[in-house]
């Protein structure tokens, strides 16, 4: 019987990420790093950089005895994350990578990770924009409204949002 692929999560080395991206590529493995092209201003101008979400860490589809064997082979990932207390590693559901990668690859403004849990909310699916059809959760943070997406045991993503883009489901 085959092993099951899925995503797993890698740490990675301290600014190592893009290169730890381009050696699973060159091995033919799926991955997943969570870049989001946004503006920032300079002192003399406006200009577009890629911003990690999720510093020294990156998704990867694969099977349980390959990760292993990914240790060995890219230097640049030194471990994978764990059940907090057990050895079980920590897989993420493609549901929640599939709506987490949709959030950081179309919304316009700035993705963050919330590693404590958001008070549940009314479920919402987003009407208008880039995001539209995402289901998701809408929080209040700090006096603003919010969605959330689930990301397993890393937490929450979160994105601000008008609420008039939003329908409750």
């Amino acid at each position: 019987m085959a092993e099951q692929v899925c995503w797993f999560v890698a740490y990675v080395k301290s600014c190592q990420e893009k290169k730890a991206a381009q050696a699973l590529e060159r091995l033919g493995v799926e991955h997943f790093l969570p870049l989001q092209r946004v503006r920032r201003k300079w002192s003399d101008r406006m200009k577009w950089v890629d911003r990690l979400v999720i510093p020294r860490m990156i998704f990867v589809k694969t099977t349980p005895s390959r990760r292993v064997k990914l240790l060995e082979d890219i230097p640049y990932i030194y471990a994978f994350m764990v059940q907090k207390g057990a050895y079980t590693p920590v897989v993420v559901p493609d549901y929640q990578m599939d709506a987490f990668k949709m959030m950081v690859c179309h919304s316009e403004a700035d993705v963050t990770i919330e590693s404590r849990p958001m008070a549940a909310g009314d479920k919402v699916r987003i009407l208008d924009g880039p995001l539209a059809g995402l289901e998701c959760v809408l929080v209040e943070v700090l006096g603003k409204r919010h969605v959330t997406v689930d990301v397993g045991i890393l937490g929450t993503a979160t994105v601000e949002l008008a609420v008039g883009s939003v329908v409750k489901i």
